[in-house]
């Protein structure tokens, strides 16, 4: 259980740090620069501690599986979350072609 929840806090610290950098670079004022990148390098240092934490004899989780399943589903939360909803940006076919195989590769990886 706690594996599961140090997965899902550390896809969503990245996919936050994701976004917050994606902000960072869209702001005129370098104040807004500034605050817009250490919301996401915080996010981004949590994610870290997550992803430490799951590694941890805690979850005794190994490493063969955690970065494939960490790595891929912060690439699908960038994607859907963040490109689709909160950018709005259109994705492609191929795009999502890719995210589907992500998905497929983390499924196959857990069975």
């Amino acid at each position: 259980m706690i594996a599961l929840l140090l997965i899902a806090l550390n896809a969503t610290a990245n996919t936050a740090g994701h976004i917050c950098f994606k902000l960072s670079s869209a702001v005129d004022k370098s104040k807004s620069f500034i605050f817009w990148q250490i919301v996401g390098n915080t996010a981004a240092f949590i994610g870290l501690l997550a992803y430490t934490g799951l590694m941890s004899k805690m979850c005794n989780m190994s490493l063969l599986m955690a970065f494939p399943l960490t790595q891929g589903l912060t690439a699908i939360g960038v994607q859907v979350v963040a490109s689709l909803i909160i950018f709005r940006e259109r994705i492609s076919l191929l795009a999502w072609t890719g995210t589907v195989l992500i998905a497929v590769g983390i499924i196959i990886m857990n069975t």
